[in-house]
Order: structure tokens, then sequence, then C-alpha cells
């Protein structure tokens, strides 16, 4: 994710105030979580479709299942590469299942992007080169 300021769409209709608010996120987001998230983040950053927002709050969810001793499984319905599977099975004892067609990820439409005007089928073209060698370096298993 780069750290220039993002130009958001106008569709969106943020007001300056959110504009500044992620913008500030994309520097300081990882400042003040916890360093095991951190140096998981950096190894399968590139593994995943999740943004590093979406993979903390799998991380965080996967806390609160621990605290709060939370019966059952955890299933992942579309693997991708199994980066969040990694997640999950980093920091939780519980049974993982995933299922996936195996048959890779559909590619995003050119015109597709997320709340915040981020290109979708740009981040997976830039994603899907660097999979299969951090793969063989990935050693958290």
């Amino acid at each position: 994710m780069s750290k220039k300021p993002l130009k958001f769409p106008n569709n969106l209709n943020l007001t300056n105030y959110e504009k500044k608010i992620y913008n500030g996120n994309l520097k300081k987001f990882l400042k003040n979580k916890p360093k095991s998230f951190v140096k998981f983040y950096h190894k399968v950053k590139n593994l995943s479709m999740l943004s590093r927002e979406r993979l903390y709050n799998i991380f965080d969810c996967l806390n609160y299942i621990k605290l709060n001793n939370v019966k059952g499984d955890i299933i992942e319905v579309g693997c991708y590469k199994g980066a969040n599977l990694a997640l999950c099975r980093k920091f939780s004892n519980k049974k993982i299942y995933g299922f996936d067609t195996f048959m890779g990820h559909q590619k995003p439409n050119a015109n597709e992007e997320d709340i915040w005007g981020n290109n979708q089928l740009k981040i997976y073209k830039k994603k899907i080169p660097g999979i299969k060698l951090a793969f063989k370096k990935l050693k958290i298993i």
C-alpha cells in the first residue's frame, strides 16, 4: 500500500476529516499493534488479498475467541493462497478448515474498487507474481 496520500473518488462523499483519518492511518497503523501481529503481517502481506486492517481484524477476532473461550472450529471459505489460514494457524489452537475451488481467484473487474478507491485489479496483478516465491520462504505453519 502506498504511503502517498490517497485521492478519493468524489462519489464516496467523504469529508476532509474522513480523508485525513484514512491517510493518517496509512502511516501509523502498524505502530500501535502487537509485535507478534506486525511480524506476521510482514511475512504474509503479499500472500493475502486482504488489507492490513482486515488481517488485523482476523487477529483481533482470534484473540477475542481465545479470551472468551468461544467453542467451535474455524472455517474459511475461499482461501485464495492460504495466508488467512496461516494467520489462524499461527494465533489459534483450534481446528481450522479451508474450502476453495483450487481453480484460482477470479480476477477483479478493471473498474472494481474498494471503499477507499483502490483499484482491485491493480492490487491483484501486483500480488500474483510474488506469491510462489514468498511461500517458499514462509515458515510459519
